[in-house]
């Protein structure tokens, strides 16, 4: 038989282990009595700047764009100046009707700097897998404003703004559409 002390959980002298006498505590080496004060200071303000960054990201906007280049056209069967460009399949699926279109003129020293116009109509084109993208300019807009611009259809650069979405979604919508998938 076994003596009381050469069981498992027995103190030594024969005490038993129940009661308020609990086993003495002893410093860790690694672990100070206190964490330091920079400590205490350093994660309210690692939590605070998070919150900025969360709330920066939800309030910045970012949009997408498809590039295009449009060839402005003096008038139309209305009388008024248009603008047309040839996008392949692929560019021409974000594209819809009433979308803005960011329209630079600095190539031309008369026409100002920026132009917004929208998207009239997309048609298909003869050609396999290119849409016609018709860009209706303002009404006030001329095209003889335009100074050093040539006679005739005119070739700038524009932006048709396809979509727009904070920055958030931007970064992260990809894993909200990989939860929806599973």
């Amino acid at each position: 038989m076994t003596t009381r002390q050469e069981k498992t959980g027995a103190p030594p002298g024969g005490a038993q282990n129940v009661g308020s006498r609990r086993r003495t505590q002893t410093k860790d080496a690694l672990m100070p009595d206190e964490p330091p004060k920079a400590l205490g200071l350093a994660i309210p303000i690692v939590a605070a700047l998070l919150i900025v960054l969360l709330v920066t990201l939800r309030l910045v906007e970012y949009q997408d764009g498809v590039p295009i280049n449009l060839t402005l056209k003096a008038s139309d069967s209305l009388g008024r100046a248009y603008g047309e460009a040839y996008l392949p399949q692929g560019q021409a699926a974000t594209v819809r009707a009433e979308q803005i279109v960011d329209i630079d003129l600095g190539a031309y020293p008369g026409g100002g700097r920026r132009l917004q116009a929208k998207v009239g109509e997309i048609t298909t084109f003869d050609t396999h897998s290119f849409y016609r993208v018709r860009v209706d300019l303002p009404p006030d807009f001329a095209l003889g404003s335009l100074a050093g611009a040539t006679p005739g259809a005119v070739q700038v650069q524009a932006t048709i703004l396809t979509q727009k979405e904070n920055l958030l979604d931007k970064l992260f919508g990809a894993f909200r559409h990989l939860s929806r998938d599973v």
